[in-house]
């Protein structure tokens, strides 16, 4: 629905003057919000009861219900999982949020608990959740669905500091998924907070993101809304408190440009990111790790450890016909490893995020700063680039990423020859590459084997397993490129007896594009704009049939430079059902064909 503009203005007005005042409940000020009446939030009753108890090696697990609010007549009660040290009292508490608005768990709560923390998560209340697809209400944001679970969870956090077990002076938030959209507005919103953390979720919507209520929105004026309202990067901006976000560059949920964005526009020298290339919504178990402990390293900490190094912006300089890139860091912790992390291409929201290439390239450490070539394979190709610092305990955190456009290039030294990279992330096959694709949540077959001749590990996939489409050899979904260049695509394959297969590159359009909210926000875009006219028109597959023998075989592919809206390429592999016996790969290659300097 779109607003009268009267009406729009009027609103805005009332919200920019909501988030400028106090409200004063007796001696403690109250800060006031745009969205959330954050008197009642922290005063009204919860009427707490605990359901049930359990102690597993020394960690309490209780159900616990307490009252969200009231509608009518009717006390809307909500349950979670509470979990802390047994016995334990006075010690800081986390309010964990749950992924994908599921079921309260004990997972996090556990966690959290074995590390001296109190820990509740809860179960948002079904009708809401169910509905969760609908779009933001901006017409009336003080009842839209994000807002409402948003309450619950604050309502939470109110049980949570009146707890027996809790210091309610010592409060954090964290989640994953949606439950790092929530952490993160719940860190700009709720002043009990203390300190907090973020899988994957920000804010800055309006630069990426697949969450429903966002796309299903009709208009800009809409979005104007939702920026004042219920993203949750805004309020960070004026809140300093230690806080860590984890971005999974390829992140299809919550896109790169967005989440940076929120991390960069956060106030503060107390907040952290790590940037993990090649990952789509997961990550690694060190940056799990990473990102979990990160809490521990605060000051309302039950056991604080020493604070993650601070890495500072990257520096670019021309020095003997080469590019250099160099970035600094403060903190006490050994670095053990460095690296420059680059990815080329177009620079622009709503495209290609979720399948750019990144390139990592090991950075030598002296001292305090780590220092390696940048490539520079033309001056015609933006790119983005940051630095990693990973430490002796494998705690990982990155620089604020560096955004290079082609008038900073002019002048700077190019790479001779051009670098030759592989955009596909692995040029030796582990099961870390296995792992890596099952944890973006492709189901690839097969094992990583020792070859018996050359003693290199192969990729054999086979025999076969019966499944839906029984020609299917292979699929990749998440099949990496650099945006807007031509490509050359190669694999070295072999079979144990002679067959034929059919590789194709399937082009993939932004799914968001679909949206009318999204195409408006293309259409502003200069960069963008002139792609939607080509959107109606269907990309077509590069396909090749070859013969594969018993013998390594290498089969390419010209991968020219896409035209119109191009997301990326989804790699599947076809063969015949009859002929179907077990098939070794040996290497992949996605190599990008640089253009002109």
């Amino acid at each position: 629905m779109t607003l009268p503009c009267s009406f729009l203005s009027l609103l805005l007005a009332l919200l920019g003057a909501a988030a400028c005042g106090d409200v004063v409940a007796g001696a403690l000020a109250v800060p006031a919000d745009p969205l959330f009446d954050l008197e009642a939030i922290m005063r009204d009753p919860v009427e707490t009861v605990r359901l049930d108890s359990e102690t597993v090696e020394g960690i309490t697990f209780q159900t616990i219900e307490f009252t969200s609010r009231s509608v009518g007549d009717r006390a809307e009660r909500i349950r979670g999982i509470y979990a802390f040290p047994a016995g334990g009292s006075r010690l800081p508490g986390i309010f964990w949020s749950m992924g994908g608005m599921a079921a309260a768990n004990r997972t996090f709560p556990g966690l959290f608990a074995k590390r001296g923390w109190v820990c509740l998560a809860i179960t948002l209340p079904h009708e809401i959740r169910s509905s969760f697809r609908s779009p933001f209400l901006t017409t009336d944001p003080w009842e839209a669905n994000l807002t409402l679970l948003a309450r619950d969870q604050l309502r939470a956090i109110t049980v949570l500091s009146q707890q027996p077990e809790v210091d309610p002076d010592r409060l954090a938030v964290a989640g994953a998924s949606y439950g790092g959209f929530f952490a993160t507005l719940i860190a700009g919103v709720d002043p009990r907070i203390k300190a907090g953390m973020s899988f994957f979720g920000g804010g800055w919507h309006e630069r990426g993101t697949a969450l429903p209520q966002f796309l299903q929105m009709a208009s800009l004026e809409d979005v104007a809304i939702w920026n004042r309202t219920i993203d949750p990067a805004f309020r960070l901006r004026s809140r300093s408190i230690p806080f860590m976000w984890g971005v999974a560059l390829n992140d299809h949920w919550f896109h790169f440009p967005a989440v940076i964005q929120t991390f960069l526009d956060a106030a503060g020298d107390d907040k952290r990111v790590i940037i993990v290339p090649h990952w789509q919504h997961g990550f690694p178990p060190a940056v799990d790790e990473t990102l979990t402990r990160f809490l521990d390293t605060t000051p309302i900490a039950p056991r604080p450890i020493p604070s993650y190094n601070r890495p500072g912006p990257v520096r670019i300089r021309a020095e003997n016909g080469h590019l250099m890139a160099a970035f600094d860091w403060g903190g006490e912790r050994p670095v053990r490893e460095a690296e420059l992390v680059v990815s080329y291409g177009e620079i622009a929201p709503w495209l290609a995020w979720p399948y750019r290439a990144a390139f990592v390239f090991p950075a030598a450490v002296t001292g305090r700063t780590a220092e390696a070539i940048l490539p520079l394979p033309s001056r015609r190709l933006p790119l983005v680039l940051w630095g990693t610092v990973t430490d002796s305990d494998r705690f990982s955190v990155s620089t604020p990423p560096c955004f290079l456009e082609t008038n900073v290039l002019a002048g700077l030294p190019l790479a001779t020859p051009p670098p030759v990279l592989n955009a596909f992330p692995f040029d030796r096959f582990d099961s870390e590459m296995l792992t890596f694709y099952r944890g973006c949540g492709d189901q690839v077959p097969g094992q990583i084997v020792t070859d018996s001749a050359d003693g290199v590990a192969i990729w054999r996939i086979g025999p076969p397993i019966p499944k839906r489409d029984p020609a299917l050899v292979l699929a990749l979904t998440l099949f990496h490129h650099v945006p807007g260049v031509a490509h050359r695509f190669a694999i070295r394959v072999r079979s144990e007896r002679s067959t034929t297969v059919t590789l194709a590159l399937i082009p993939r359009r932004p799914f968001s594009w679909r949206f009318p909210l999204v195409r408006e926000l293309v259409r502003q875009n200069a960069r963008l704009a002139p792609l939607l006219p080509s959107w109606e028109q269907e990309p077509q597959s590069l396909v090749r049939t070859a013969a594969v023998e018993t013998t390594w075989t290498e089969i390419s592919l010209d991968v020219p430079s896409p035209e119109g809206a191009i997301e990326g390429y989804r790699l599947e592999i076809r063969e015949p059902p009859v002929h179907q016996s077990a098939m070794d790969i040996a290497a992949i290659r996605m190599e990008p064909l640089w253009p002109e300097p």
